[in-house]
Order: C-alpha cells, then structure tokens, then sequence
C-alpha cells in the first residue's frame, strides 16, 4: 500500500475497522436488522 501520508495510511489500515461479523450478529440478535444474505467482496475502488 503506498500513501502520500501516515494520516491516510492510517484511515486505511484493516486494523481501524470494526468486525463485520461482529456488528451483523449484534444486531440481529438486538433486532435492529435482520440477517439474509452473507456478502463477500470483490474489489474496492476508491476515487
């Protein structure tokens, strides 16, 4: 990954982002949604 600044490389490390998993199973067990359907990616893109 190359970045013009830490700042940037920081915003997009993995590390900074809470588990999907985590926040899918937590919220349908509090009934705010409903899990249907588990998603995988294929590509970012990032204008």
């Amino acid at each position: 990954m190359s970045s013009g600044s830490w700042k940037s490389l920081v915003e997009e490390a993995s590390e900074v982002y809470k588990d999907v998993d985590e926040v899918v199973r937590v919220s349908d067990e509090l009934n705010l949604g409903a899990l249907v359907a588990k998603l995988k990616p294929i590509i970012v893109i990032k204008g």
